[in-house]
């Protein structure tokens, strides 16, 4: 091997070191450098602002709706926050939760086309995916977030979840 291959393949093995080193740093903030825009299928409905998808570039995964804040669909520590925000007391919370989850479920049954949009923090405090979601309705692509809020304003809160990333 001559000198200038020598050099070449040093150059280039210092190249691959650098972006693993990148590439493992941008991941530990929660970033990562796969495209804004990805597509894929919704697999199931966990509650009424949270899905698990399947994605083009990032495969089965767990999207959170961005600046929705759904209500519980059970007793537990945010149940709390809520009742201090809506002067609702747990059940009503809990009912008006499920409700929320059941109309996320008949918008996005298994197997539904999906677009899903991030915005600057792509990644939430559980490590979930921030996303806007599209879907194809009518013949034109809905934003489910905005509809969410639009039309159901009782189930659904406006948030600033974006905003909470991973610690």
């Amino acid at each position: 091997m001559n000198r200038s291959m020598k050099r070449l393949m040093y150059a280039f093995v210092l190249w691959l070191i650098a972006m693993s080193v990148v590439s493992y740093c941008s991941v530990a903030r929660g970033q990562d450098f796969l495209p804004a825009v990805d597509f894929g299928t919704s697999l199931r409905v966990i509650d009424g602002d949270t899905l698990m998808v399947s994605l083009h570039y990032r495969g089965d995964i767990v999207v959170r709706f961005a600046v929705i804040d759904a209500f519980e669909t059970y007793k537990n520590r945010h149940i709390k926050i809520q009742e201090e925000v809506t002067g609702l007391n747990a059940t009503a919370i809990v009912k008006r939760g499920l409700e929320a989850k059941h109309i996320v479920q008949s918008l996005l049954p298994p197997n539904t086309p999906i677009v899903v949009v991030l915005g600057d923090h792509r990644y939430g405090y559980y490590g979930r995916l921030i996303a806007t979601v599209y879907i194809f309705r009518n013949n034109k692509w809905i934003n489910l977030n905005e509809y969410l809020l639009t039309k159901y304003p009782n189930l659904f809160l406006e948030t600033d979840i974006e905003r909470r990333q991973v610690k």
